[in-house]
């Protein structure tokens, strides 16, 4: 055994230069993926004589008869963005290199070769054609094991070159044609449903999508029906059919579809809790987030709609009003950036449930005007006066996209990339949340949406300059401090958190300073009728370790939960010095617990940090 396979088989990492001449058959050995860490290690320190070790590492790969092996040794490298650059191009034709004997004499490897090279060329590292070209050109009398991971592959292709025909295209045909391997059968129909999916998303009329939309839940109901433990499938078809319960103004409907979809999401995310997911495969079950928004979105619509009286006209138009004009923001699939197709459904159902009831009219006609002339309105007056040009437009009869006759009932019982950090921060948060027996059903649903409203406010304050937000430079809570300078305060941060809720999709929800919480006043409270979630802010001035925050404010943040569902959100404004740089936002979030003595159940709060006293990189840059 050589020095470097002994250093390697210890945990040890071996110099570049001590691998040099036995790179290659270490990459075509078990001891793959440790070696790949060691070199990705070596290449972010810039130690000599990892380029040409790393080289004979990526052609030693061809030898590799381990998919274990082979698919960890292709993360490391493809995680780390010097070896896609300098070497993803050389890896790409490896992989690819004598594919078609690989698939005869080992197919299980030859799948994970194509997934590393798909992966390649959906990261656009490399040309696409080669691995597209290899993806859709198998014979029809392929070896299953090499079979049944082709869909996966060809629906990740769909999501990213879905708007592109001259890609597209072939990818469905492969789809279809696999259809009927009986190894690639069931997850082929599931990825021709998500391509129906989005043809319903893209649709341009009410029709179309409709019509889409049932080839869609049709597909996924083959694939349920087939394997009872496709939770993706059941909860895709679940979508599809609350989409088309609420074009029909079928509650009972609507509600049914939604309770199905939460069971299938919450039954699909215990069961693959603590196992492997690839980080190039996250796009879709980060997509997979919009559905539970969009369900919310149309039960609270659905509701309001069916009375006959509003009581409280704001916060029923309010519930009304995103449902209208959120819609398009809502795609629940990756690759997608609207979804014209969903709007052409539920915006006419919206304006026809409006123009049935003269009262909902009346209401929405003085809501609009008094909107308009609020300096702070409770509802987006442009959206209310959208909604009421519609319905006011001469037109014969209200629009109502009907579902086609033909389509048999319900059955009773892919950025073109996922955001490199938002997706997976969210994930691993969601992940950790569900640890707790009562993040299920409508709690998972609604503090999951003030969750992912949270994280998307903390990127933008990572990155948004002070222009960008429309504040001068001396109220902007983020500067830089001089000496003597007063500290901003922790009600800066509130105020523009606030802020940034009220023009979401949590305005209307969202009160500040709510007293009698936990005999106390809780800085920020996002209210879902019997569930409410307080965010407490604060500031540091000295400490902003993990360790620091949670000693001396999780207790307080934790509190606020004892009434009602154990969750919770801190936000800390940090004021320390950052001569280096603020830290990444994904290293500034993560969820505490807090068990008080005597309790049984665990409290959780999601911990977010704010970087204030911030040097732009132009002043870091002039420091070195």
């Amino acid at each position: 055994m050589s020095r470097a396979e002994q250093l390697l088989t210890r945990g040890g990492f071996p110099a570049p230069a001590e691998v040099l001449g036995e790179a290659g058959a270490l990459a075509a050995g078990p001891l793959a993926p440790v070696l790949a860490e060691a070199l990705i290690g070596a290449a972010r320190r810039e130690t000599t004589g990892w380029w040409r070790a790393m080289a004979e590492f990526v052609e030693g790969l061809a030898g590799q008869r381990s998919l274990l092996a082979l698919t960890g040794a292709i993360d490391e490298l493809l995680a780390e963005p010097i070896a896609v650059r300098e070497h993803g191009a050389r890896l790409h034709d490896v992989l690819l290199g004598d594919l078609d004997d690989a698939v005869a004499a080992r197919p299980l490897v030859a799948s994970g070769r194509l997934e590393g090279a798909v992966r390649l060329a959906l990261g656009d590292a490399v040309s696409p054609f080669a691995a597209l070209a290899a993806l859709t050109g198998f014979s029809p009398d392929v070896p299953e094991e090499f079979a049944e991971r082709l869909p996966r592959l060809l629906g990740a292709a769909v999501d990213r070159w879905a708007g592109e025909p001259a890609i597209a295209d072939p990818l469905r045909a492969a789809l279809d044609r696999l259809r009927h391997d009986e190894a690639a059968g069931v997850d082929a129909t599931f990825e021709l449903g998500c391509v129906e999916l989005r043809a319903a998303l893209r649709a341009t009329d009410g029709t179309a999508a409709l019509d889409a939309l049932a080839a869609a839940r049709a597909r996924f109901a083959t694939v349920e029906a087939a394997e009872h433990a496709r939770h993706d499938a059941l909860a895709h078809g679940a979508a599809c059919e609350a989409v088309l319960a609420f074009a029909a103004r079928d509650r009972a409907r609507l509600a049914e579809a939604a309770d199905q979809l939460t069971g299938a999401l919450d039954q699909r995310d215990a069961w693959s809790r603590g196992t492997h997911h690839s980080a190039w495969s996250r796009a879709r079950r980060a997509a997979e987030s919009s559905w539970r928004r969009l369900l919310a979105l149309l039960l609270a619509a659905a509701e309001r709609l069916t009375e006959t009286v509003w009581m409280n006209v704001w916060e029923a138009l309010g519930a009304v009003l995103d449902a209208y004009t959120r819609v398009r923001a809502l795609p629940p699939l990756p690759g997608e950036r609207e979804a014209p197709g969903l709007a052409a459904v539920v915006e006419p159902a919206v304006e026809s449930g409006i123009l049935r009831s003269r009262g909902l009219l009346d209401a929405l006609r003085r809501a609009a005007a008094e909107a308009s002339a609020a300096d702070h309105p409770p509802i987006p007056a442009r959206a209310a006066h959208a909604l009421l040009d519609r319905v006011d437009a001469p037109i014969p009869e209200p629009r109502e996209p009907r579902e086609p006759r033909e389509v048999a009932p319900p059955r009773a019982a892919r950025s073109q990339i996922a955001h490199p950090v938002l997706d997976p921060l969210l994930e691993q948060l969601l992940g950790e949340l569900a640890e707790s027996p009562m993040f299920t059903g409508e709690v998972r649903e609604t503090f999951g949406l003030l969750l992912e409203q949270t994280l998307r406010f903390l990127l933008s304050r990572a990155d948004l300059s002070t222009r960008a937000l429309g504040a001068p430079r001396r109220a902007d809570y983020r500067r830089r401090l001089r000496d003597g300078e007063p500290r901003p305060h922790e009600r800066e941060l509130q105020q523009d958190f606030q802020q940034w809720l009220a023009t979401g999709q949590l305005a209307g929800r969202v009160g500040t300073e709510t007293a009698d919480l936990a005999m106390g006043r809780a800085d920020l409270v996002a209210d879902f009728g019997s569930l409410r979630y307080a965010t407490e802010v604060k500031r540091e001035l000295r400490d902003a370790s993990r360790e620091a925050i949670e000693a001396r404010h999780l207790r307080q943040a934790a509190e606020y939960g004892i009434g009602n569902a154990p969750f919770g959100q801190l936000l800390v404004l940090d004021l320390t010095p950052h001569p280096h740089g603020a830290p990444r936002v994904d290293e500034s979030v993560w969820l505490a617990r807090h068990r008080p003595p005597g309790a049984e159940l665990e409290r959780m709060v999601v911990v977010g940090i704010v970087a204030g006293n911030r040097r732009t990189p132009h002043e870091l840059s002039a420091r070195c």
